[in-house]
């Protein structure tokens, strides 16, 4: 889940959106399972040691046989600690990442 922070940034909670699209292909029911931290602390710019990971609180409700769904996959970070909340009910993970075109592409160097 996005923290509050980010949801008021990005106007959603992109992995949500996922993992009704999800749910709507498999039938499998979606559940808010994890809370974020209210507050997001950026990685962006930190180098590999000095990353921190996200941090969640499990919300009522059984933890069997969950599948996390995630927007992106980059180093497996946000899945482990999702996983790692959750503990050994979860049984898989769904990513998904859109490449979105460039709005004004960028001239290719060389070229006039």
């Amino acid at each position: 889940p996005r923290s509050l922070s980010r949801r008021v940034q990005f106007g959603m909670d992109q992995s949500f959106v996922l993992a009704k699209a999800v749910s709507k292909g498999s039938g499998l029911p979606v559940a808010r399972m994890l809370a974020a931290s209210p507050v997001h602390l950026a990685n962006a710019g930190r180098g590999k040691d000095r990353r921190r990971p996200p941090r969640f609180r499990a919300l009522a409700g059984t933890t069997a046989n969950v599948v996390l769904v995630d927007d992106v996959l980059t180093t497996g970070t946000t899945l482990r600690a999702a996983a790692g909340t959750l503990g050994r009910g979860v049984v898989g993970a769904v990513t998904a990442t859109r490449a979105m075109p460039w709005a004004n592409p960028r001239p290719t160097l060389g070229r006039r």
